[in-house]
């Protein structure tokens, strides 16, 4: 979609504005920064066709009314989240909030372990008011619709048919015998690890460091792009974490202390040294592995094209070892964001 399609399409909405202009980002979307005719900054979402397709973290079906909700939800909290200015089945305009996207923070920061940690702290803070505050009796979208047959009372079984979904893409990716022996071995992992005794959370479960804004303080000042919203276990929150923000530099085991200091003091709960949270960490950062082999397939970009063959690699040899190695898919992922290995 081009800015000018954009401008039309709000145009057609008596959305009044003076300018639109892409934001280069996002694989379900195409985004634009919108200036309004009385000078405020908006964010315009535009489907791109993927959206009725289901997330492939959690299996919910991608809809412009699941992200409504979920930003609702967010924002009664009192955590900092976009107001929806307009919305429909297509398309969604919301307020541009203020700050730096993460990773930007860092670098302006000079990618300090001090600056990195003090923000991973406030982050904390506000993932644990999050999962203190909003809990269900079920793991499920937040808007309350059915996204799985299975029972919805067992965790497992709600990744189970996240499994089931992404393997019907593997063609081209996986043999025949290897997507046989991944389904298995997460069967198997998922039906040891004890995951039907955690009250289902709130979670975000895309925390990325392009997906959220700071303040100048490292104080998060916006959550957005929050379709994939889930009830869901803590862990499907902490692994992700874990991956893009705790193993964004090498050396931040301190950064991570920092953020769980923070989760705790705003009552969050989960204990990341418990063995079955360890386990069903090192689970879902498998699984994340195999949706970014699957997701990366076609990429031709010159910066991501090799990025399928090997996040396939890594995958194949943490199912053969039983393990994640958190660091090895961050090496891969910091082509991209462009920071050093180290904080200073």
């Amino acid at each position: 979609m081009t800015d000018k399609e954009a401008s039309e399409y709000l145009s057609s909405k008596k959305i009044r504005h003076r300018a639109t202009r892409r934001i280069p980002e996002g694989a379900n979307h195409f985004v634009f920064d919108v200036t309004l005719d009385n000078g405020e900054q908006a964010i315009a979402r535009f489907g791109s066709g993927r959206q009725r397709k289901r997330d492939s973290l959690f299996g919910g079906l991608l809809c412009r009314h699941r992200e409504e909700s979920n930003i609702n939800l967010i924002r009664g909290i009192g955590l900092p989240a976009p107001a929806v200015l307009f919305t429909s089945d297509e398309f969604m305009l919301v307020e541009k909030l203020p700050g730096l996207l993460w990773n930007e923070y860092l670098e302006k920061n000079h990618h300090t372990l001090e600056a990195c940690s003090k923000s991973l702290k406030k982050l904390g803070n506000c993932i644990g008011q999050l999962q203190r505050s909003a809990n269900a009796s079920s793991f499920g979208d937040a808007d309350g619709r059915e996204v799985s047959g299975r029972n919805r009372k067992i965790f497992a079984s709600r990744m189970l048919d996240v499994l089931e979904y992404r393997m019907r893409n593997t063609s081209g990716i996986f043999s025949k015998d290897e997507a046989v022996d991944i389904s298995h071995f997460f069967q198997t992992r998922l039906e040891t690890v004890r995951t039907d005794e955690s009250t289902p959370s709130f979670v975000m479960t895309d925390m990325h460091p392009m997906n959220f804004l700071v303040g100048e303080d490292g104080q998060p000042t916006g959550f957005f792009d929050l379709e994939t919203c889930q009830y869901a276990h803590p862990a499907l929150e902490m692994y992700g974490i874990r991956l893009f923000l705790f193993n964004y530099y090498s050396n931040t085991s301190a950064a991570e202390k920092a953020f769980f200091d923070g989760f705790m003091e705003s009552g969050g709960s989960y204990d990341p040294e418990l063995p079955g949270n360890k386990e069903l960490e090192t689970t879902l950062g498998l699984m994340r592995l195999l949706e970014l082999a699957i997701s990366y397939k076609d990429v031709d970009d010159g910066l991501r094209n090799t990025w399928s063959n090997r996040f396939k690699k890594l995958f194949l040899e943490g199912m053969a070892g039983n393990d994640m190695d958190w660091s090895g898919a961050a090496d891969i992922l910091r082509e991209k964001t462009q920071q050093p290995l180290k904080t200073l």
